[in-house]
């Protein structure tokens, strides 16, 4: 498993990273104080130059109109000499926002303590996370994390999402996005920083307002009994739905999934025999988001919620509390 933490710039609020890298602090930090302990960065855009060689052979330097090199800076550090790294080429329509700029429009608009920071593969990504309120189902925890996710490059954007995943390196950042909840992305053009700025002080908002509804929904789940296994049935039908229209192989798939699922459901998914789970739409909810999330063989970008995996978790939802209801 590989973390590509950058010279062991990453900080976590007291549980260490399983890669052991960084530094762990107890007490409450701003994104401002975890910043100064990971050790600061930047990132600019920087004059791109090529070189033009005169009748009488000097050699001049002249500036490329209209392009830019994006830089990293990092300044010597621990017995670490200063070292600079480039992360590729980018024109003047390209808004930079850097981590430095990320960091203070954390402390300005979510003004939440930070649960981890770091940063991958030489500084070209960025990372910020806070863990949002936790809740119990009956022994079986939900815990949730607010992050930002900052690479820099050409046909890069900033990505703020709401994840069930501690981001504390490279493969947790990927499997972050992928187990996504809500995902929200911005180019790095003109407004980039106002909109993601926007964003995270209204997720940050509502996830908090949302997670009393979220739990009595998944409470109520877990009282309700599923009863037969032809209402387990009819829910992976409704979930993974077919017509006479529906192609062949689409059907293949369909089937494969609702008995994939159905597999989890009757003890193969990750805490089948806790009291939430066993025999209630809780169980056969939480089957559909495992398999989804972990066990289906598919493309990174068809697993994250506001995909087609998305469409279909949220019909698992809908159609769990109505059976639950009914």
């Amino acid at each position: 498993m590989s973390h590509e933490i950058f010279q062991s710039r990453f900080v976590s609020h007291r549980e260490p990273a399983w890669h052991k890298l960084g530094m762990v602090f107890d007490q409450p930090l701003d994104a401002t104080e975890a910043f100064a302990l990971m050790g600061e960065f930047d990132v600019v855009k920087e004059p791109v130059y090529r070189v033009e060689t005169l009748d009488n052979s000097i050699v001049k330097p002249k500036v490329v109109k209209g392009k830019y090199v994006l830089t990293g800076h990092f300044p010597e550090r621990n017995g670490e000499a200063a070292q600079s790294h480039h992360y590729g080429i980018v024109d003047e329509r390209y808004e930079l926002v850097s981590p430095k700029q990320l960091v203070s429009l954390w402390d300005m608009l979510v003004k939440q303590n930070v649960e981890t920071m770091g940063t991958l593969q030489q500084g070209k990504r960025f990372f910020l996370t806070t863990k949002l309120e936790s809740f119990d189902i009956k022994g079986d925890e939900h815990t949730n994390y607010l992050s930002i996710f900052s690479p820099h490059g050409t046909n890069q954007c900033l990505i703020g999402l709401i994840s069930p995943v501690r981001t504390v390196c490279w493969n947790t950042y990927q499997m972050a996005i992928g187990a996504a909840k809500e995902e929200y992305k911005v180019p790095h053009m003109k407004g980039a920083m106002n909109k993601i700025g926007t964003w995270m002080q209204g997720q940050y908002d509502s996830s908090q307002a949302r997670s009393a509804d979220i739990r009595a929904a998944l409470s109520h789940l877990a009282d309700s009994a599923v009863g037969s296994d032809a209402s387990r049935d009819y829910f992976l039908e409704k979930v993974f739905p077919t017509t006479e229209e529906t192609s062949v192989e689409q059907q293949v798939k369909a089937q494969e999934s609702r008995v994939s699922v159905g597999m989890l459901y009757e003890g193969q998914a990750t805490g089948a025999n806790t009291e939430a789970f066993k025999g209630t739409y809780y169980g056969l909810y939480n089957s559909v988001v495992e398999y989804l999330d972990y066990n289906q063989k598919r493309s990174r970008a068809s697993a994250r919620w506001v995909g087609p995996n998305g469409t279909i978790k949220e019909r698992a939802f809908d159609v769990a509390l109505d059976m639950a209801h009914a």
